[in-house]
């Protein structure tokens, strides 16, 4: 593997985020959109671009007289100048912060388990992936290993349908405002204030699942006194909302449009599966980020 560079030894922590990245020409608006997210940020951010090659990448040719080593040697070059156009034009953009690329090459692992070695070695605070709906993935990560990222990883992982024309700022938390909810808050509250954002908290009232209006007023203030008392005394949400629907991913779908959010927040264990998620990025209408496991 590439060794990473040194950040700058004199400077201030760099928020660090790893983007795993394939070669698919579908992506390439996804990847220079990373500059509207992070363009804002007043803290400085090292964005590292990560490929690793996989053994379905390393396609011999017999009747061209090429062997592994010159097949593996050909494609991290190819990657390598792909992920040095990247680097050049988020650079251009975002001068103030470091843009990086690493290329794993020695050995040819499955996408979840380079990224996850990779973080082993560099932990980052946030993961960034590209999810394209029922498009077929060219190479790299498949949709599987898409879903292996978002469920396995432990950091944050902020998932992209389509590019951002601005910087995200209203972030949406669906949660049940319960104690189970508490546990995250350090959390939530850390990626809020590196967005400079505004948190809404939501909960989705369903046939199955729901809070009456007095049951609702003290949960918000509750969650509200535990954020002030044990997490940040100076924070709170810019607005709880309670919603009626039919369900939890209609609900979601529902309050990000009415109240124009730009990413949704979700839990680990949250109220929405896998699928559900899937089927609200498919709207390809705002980021969804799923929080650290803790």
């Amino acid at each position: 593997m590439q060794r990473h560079p040194e950040t700058f030894p004199d400077g201030p922590e760099k928020y660090k985020v790893l983007v795993p990245v394939s070669m698919s020409r579908e992506e390439e608006p996804l990847v220079q959109g990373l500059y509207q997210i992070f363009r804002g940020w007043k803290h400085p951010v090292e964005i590292t671009l990560f490929h690793a090659l996989t053994i379905e990448e390393i396609q011999i040719q017999p009747g061209e007289g090429s062997n592994f080593y010159e097949t593996i040697s050909k494609n991290k070059s190819l990657a390598e100048s792909k992920l040095r156009e990247y680097e050049q034009f988020l650079k251009e953009k975002l001068p103030a912060h470091a843009i990086r690329v690493v290329i794993a090459y020695e050995q040819l692992t499955s996408p979840i388990e380079a990224v996850q070695s990779y973080l082993r070695a560099y932990p980052s605070e946030m993961v960034v992936i590209f999810y394209k709906g029922r498009q077929r993935w060219e190479g790299w990560v498949g949709r599987t290993a898409f879903w292996d990222l978002f469920e396995e990883l432990k950091t944050a992982v902020l998932v992209l349908s389509q590019p951002f024309t601005f910087t995200p700022k209203r972030f949406l938390w669906l949660c049940e405002m319960d104690e189970e909810d508490y546990k995250y808050l350090p959390e939530v509250l850390r990626l809020i204030k590196a967005f400079e954002g505004s948190l809404y908290c939501a909960k989705v009232n369903t046939p199955g699942s729901f809070y009456g209006h007095r049951e609702f007023q003290r949960r918000v203030l509750a969650f509200c006194d535990y954020i002030v008392e044990h997490v940040d005394p100076d924070f709170v949400p810019q607005e709880c909302l309670q919603y009626n629907d039919k369900d939890v991913l209609v609900g979601a779908r529902h309050l990000m449009e009415d109240f124009l959010m730009d990413v949704l927040m979700v839990a680990p264990d949250g109220p929405l599966s896998l699928s559900e998620v899937g089927r609200l990025l498919a709207t390809g209408n705002f980021g969804v980020l799923r929080l650290p496991m803790v």
